[in-house]
Order: C-alpha cells, then sequence, then structure tokens
C-alpha cells in the first residue's frame, strides 16, 4: 500500500471511528454523505462527489428523494452507487413504520399522527388510509385505500367499508396526505369526511378522526371547532 493509499485508508478510519464515539450529530451534512459512499466507492475519495450531490439536490432528504436517474447524472455516482442511496431511505422508512408496529397503545392523537405520518413518508401523490384502533386504544393496524394524483384521491365507500369490515375494526381513524404542503382541509376534505362517517356509523364502525398529513406535520379535522359535531 503506497502512502496516499494509506491516507485514505485511514482518514475512512477516523470517519468510522468518529460516528461510532459521537454518534451522526458530531456529523455536518456533507459528512453524513460521504461516510455513506464509503460503501458504494472504496477506491474513491468520497468528499468531493458527497459536495457536489449536496449542491445539486439541496439537503439529505433531496439526494435520498432524487431518482436515480437524476442521481447518476453526478460525476462518480454509478446506477449501483444510487441504489445504495435509495435503500437507505427505504430502510430508512421500514425502521420508522416498526418503532410502532401493531399492538402499540396510542393515548393521544399526536400518537396516532405520529405513526400515520411514518406511513406517508416519501409520497408525492395523494394515498388514503385506515388506522385500526381497538377499544383499548391499541393499534391493530393501517391499511391504504386509494392512490390518486399529486392534487386529489377519491375514495370507493364501497371498498373502504368491506376493507374495514373485513378486518373487524370498530374504531378508525382516516387519513391522506396533502403532498402540496398545504395541510387545510379543502371542501370536498369535509364533504369525503361527513359521507365516510354517516357511511361508516350505519354498519357499526366508529370513526374517530380524519387527518391530514404532510412531512412532519398533521391536522385532526375532528380538533377543528367548525367539523366536530361530524365526528358526534
Amino acid at each position: 500500500m503506497n502512502e496516499k493509499e494509506n491516507l485514505h485508508k485511514n482518514h475512512r478510519q477516523r470517519v468510522k471511528n468518529n460516528y461510532i464515539n459521537n454518534g451522526i450529530d458530531a456529523f455536518e451534512d456533507h459528512k453524513i454523505i460521504e461516510m455513506l459512499l464509503f460503501y458504494g466507492l472504496p477506491q474513491k475519495d468520497t468528499n468531493e462527489i458527497a459536495h457536489v450531490l449536496m449542491n445539486k439536490f439541496g439537503s439529505i432528504s433531496g439526494i435520498m428523494d432524487a431518482d436515480i436517474e437524476d442521481l447518476c447524472t453526478v460525476k462518480g455516482i454509478s446506477y449501483h452507487v444510487a441504489s445504495l442511496i435509495k435503500l437507505t431511505r427505504d430502510l430508512a422508512k421500514i425502521y420508522a413504520n416498526e418503532r410502532m408496529a401493531p399492538g402499540k397503545t396510542v393515548s393521544h392523537i399526536d400518537d396516532v399522527a405520529n405513526y400515520i405520518m411514518k406511513k406517508y413518508m416519501y409520497l408525492d401523490v395523494e394515498r388514503f388510509g385506515i388506522l385500526g384502533i381497538d377499544s383499548n386504544n391499541k393499534i391493530k393496524g393501517f391499511m391504504f385505500i386509494t392512490e390518486g394524483t399529486a392534487g386529489s384521491t377519491d375514495v370507493d365507500l364501497g371498498v373502504a367499508v368491506a376493507k374495514v369490515l373485513g378486518k373487524k375494526w370498530t374504531n378508525i381513524v382516516l387519513s391522506h396526505n396533502h403532498p402540496s404542503g398545504n395541510l387545510k382541509p379543502s371542501s370536498k376534505d369535509i364533504a369525503t369526511t361527513d359521507t365516510l362517517v354517516r357511511y361508516f356509523k350505519t354498519v357499526g364502525v366508529n370513526v374517530i378522526d380524519h387527518l391530514i398529513v404532510c412531512d412532519n406535520d398533521y391536522v385532526s379535522i375532528a380538533g377543528i371547532s367548525n367539523y366536530k359535531s361530524i365526528f358526534k
């Protein structure tokens, strides 16, 4: 091993040791990406590539959310490395979901929202989902009912009711996401909520709330004074 290769190896080991000893909070964002690239580019200086990625996509989340084809436009990023980046993102989603698996007890709407928001991670189209909760406030499960476009999604009442009855859920929380970032319920959101609550009530299913989520934020329709009566 020549002197350059030895310095390269020692640098990587120092970075890894820093992570092991001090955790991720000790790293600037580009250093996190640099370290991730170690495992896809064992023989290259990944510091410069990490800076290019950060400059092009703006943030770690921007890098993780970028299409594989866009990632591959960066010099040094092959399809193999781009796949590693996307795998890292998807592993994070699985980890987040498993941290609150069915059977967990929820005591506040914030707990419910934290669980549901993880289900909508990385989605750029609207999807409508339903969470089941038992009489002891334990999560029974979650399922997506429909997938729409970036601006809307339609719910088939018959399908929604059939799936909930098939799971034998009697208490549910409705949810959908707003990829646009605007959490304000639309008139269509309110009308759909009212229809679903009424429809589910006829088959003995109690709708607790309807959450609109976006990234790490949410709005509870049942928590808006003008719409509380829908859920009574």
